[in-house]
């Protein structure tokens, strides 16, 4: 049996918000949504072209009286092993976006470049306080914050 899905209506709104902002970082770039079976949220691209891969994820502070910038920022493995997969096979750029407490943060990326050999850290992690399921506590790759740069509309 296949785990439930927990998007919700909101969480779509969301993530269609930050993809209209990611693409207006972006100039000239389109983000495309995938289906679920390539465990990414979106390809990037130009005309029609790949040029790269990205997930996308708010990530709150405020809201839950944590301190910003955070130390790191977490991702499932599972995630990472496929953006890796992507990037290597492709030779193409895949690129982690955290939008911080709704935007009110601001917006971050990780731009992992085809060839980048990062030494991070590999922890059991994922939703301690709110778990859902049994499948909520995974291994995950740790990103120290500061390979993170803030995104600024040019």
């Amino acid at each position: 049996m296949g785990r439930k899905f927990y998007e919700t209506k909101e969480h779509l709104k969301k993530e269609a918000e930050f993809k209209k902002s990611l693409e207006g970082y972006w100039r000239g770039r389109k983000l495309v949504k995938l289906h679920y079976k390539y465990h990414l949220d979106f390809a990037i691209t130009n005309n029609g072209i790949i040029t790269g891969w990205c997930e996308v994820k708010n990530r709150y502070f405020a809201s839950k009286g944590k301190n910003f910038p955070p130390k790191h920022i977490d991702l499932a493995l599972d995630k990472w092993m496929h953006a890796m997969d992507y990037s290597y096979y492709t030779k193409k750029t895949f690129v982690f976006a955290v939008r911080i407490d709704d935007g009110a943060g601001g917006d971050y990326a990780y731009v992992h470049k085809y060839g980048d050999e990062p030494d991070f850290q590999f922890i059991i992690g994922g939703r301690f306080l709110t778990q859902r399921d049994e499948q909520d506590i995974e291994p995950m790759v740790r990103i120290p914050f500061n390979y993170f740069e803030r995104l600024d509309h040019k």
